[in-house]
């Protein structure tokens, strides 16, 4: 006995994330046809590198919502994709020491200001903690 019903094929996580690398590369070269070729090897090599879907998902809303919204530049769209990596591996594909200094000391801002978030929140806590002993 055969069942006539059609089976339905989930794709894998892998052919998600390679379509989803293709669409973004897609929407890169109609946004910014006549970009630098060097430009283009980096970002279509930075993105290739992304191997978890979470942080693909993330780039993906943010490269959709530019390309939708015709906004940004060239250098907007790499620095997005860039500062996902560590200076290491953007040193490793060609990306500029200028660009990677850029990210390396945004990341540091970002970071002293999330611990000086963190030690606010910690004082307030404290506080509270203090007057219900008071």
């Amino acid at each position: 006995m055969s069942s006539n019903k059609e089976v339905q094929k989930i794709p894998l996580q892998s052919e998600i994330l390679k379509q989803d690398k293709q669409d973004i590369i897609d929407m890169f070269n109609e946004q910014f046809p006549d970009c630098d070729p060097k430009k283009k090897e980096i970002f279509v090599k930075l993105l290739n590198r992304i191997e978890d879907q979470d942080t693909m998902d993330y780039l993906y809303d943010s490269f959709e919502y530019k390309y939708e919204e015709n906004s940004g530049d060239v250098d907007g769209w790499l620095y997005a994709l860039a500062y996902e990596f560590d200076t290491k591996i953007l040193r490793e594909i060609g990306v500029s020491s200028d660009f990677v200094e850029s990210i390396q000391q945004d990341k540091i801002t970002e970071r002293r200001k999330l611990e000086q978030s963190l030690q606010e929140k910690d004082l307030k806590n404290a506080d509270k903690i203090l007057k219900n002993f008071v």
